[in-house]
């Protein structure tokens, strides 16, 4: 197993920013949070005009079980 994964689950979002902080510190940018990336990521498929079928998998990929989770959400 490499080195410091863990097959566990994260409780809270906590170790998640934690990473991102320690990211965008370390590339002398500003604090972006998780969820600022999962809206830019959003923003951009749907600029992509994606199939169904395309906008299913950037959907589960970002954790959604329902495609309309992410439209409801992002769209």
């Amino acid at each position: 197993m490499p080195v410091g994964l863990a097959r566990r689950g994260w409780a809270t979002s906590d170790p998640a920013r934690e990473i991102f902080r320690k990211a965008c510190t370390s590339a002398r940018l500003p604090y972006y949070n998780p969820h600022s990336f999962r809206d830019m990521l959003l923003r951009h498929a749907m600029a992509l005009e994606l199939s169904p079928e395309e906008m299913k998998a950037w959907s589960q990929n970002l954790g959604h079980s329902d495609v309309l989770t992410t439209f409801t959400s992002y769209g």
